[in-house]
């Protein structure tokens, strides 16, 4: 019985990828998003039902202000580890050893996006169910899914691309805040 069940084994492209927290099985990254979808969907509206607002920005802003860090190390590690935009919008890495640097920040992307599920609790601690959109929770939900999928099977330069792009948005997006 020294291998695992079957079902449990969930070897990706990269065995370094594989160590990393969250990465070797889906499991735990599915149990956080379904407690995420109960809490905003179901308990946190019927927690906030008879209570006033929250007032959290004492939590909101240094949580932007580390989120505008964080998204703009990832970017600044990306280039200096050997990223680059060619006129075609290809991605280029100069060397393997590179590649390992370019998916710790991969993995910490996606990490990321497993705490940007905060921001949709703070929209249900604040009563703002105006922002609470379908395509919102869709979003929050499935970047992190996609991401996980991306990084465990395929880890190439298209999704570094869009990790760049992305965290450069998350800045502009996080500085518009304050």
């Amino acid at each position: 019985m020294d291998k695992m069940i079957p079902f449990m084994d969930w070897p990706g492209k990269y065995s370094s990828m594989d160590s990393m927290t969250f990465m070797g099985s889906p499991f735990p990254l599915l149990l956080i998003i379904c407690s995420y979808l109960y809490f905003v969907l179901f308990m946190g509206p019927k927690m906030m039902e008879l209570r006033r607002p929250m007032n959290i920005r004492i939590i909101i802003l240094p949580y932007n202000i580390l989120q505008a860090f964080l998204f703009s190390y990832i970017v600044l590690e990306m280039i200096n580890n050997g990223f680059s935009f060619e006129l075609t919008w290809k991605c280029v890495v100069e060397n393997g050893e590179d590649m390992n640097e370019l998916h710790n920040n991969m993995w910490l992307f996606m990490i990321l996006r497993i705490f940007e599920l905060f921001e949709t609790i703070f929209v249900v601690l604040r009563k703002k169910r105006s922002q609470l959109t379908f395509l919102h929770i869709y979003h929050q939900t499935t970047s992190v899914l996609v991401f996980w999928i991306l990084l465990k099977y395929h880890s190439g330069m298209m999704e570094i691309f869009l990790i760049v792009i992305s965290s450069i948005g998350h800045v502009i997006k996080t500085n518009k805040r304050w």
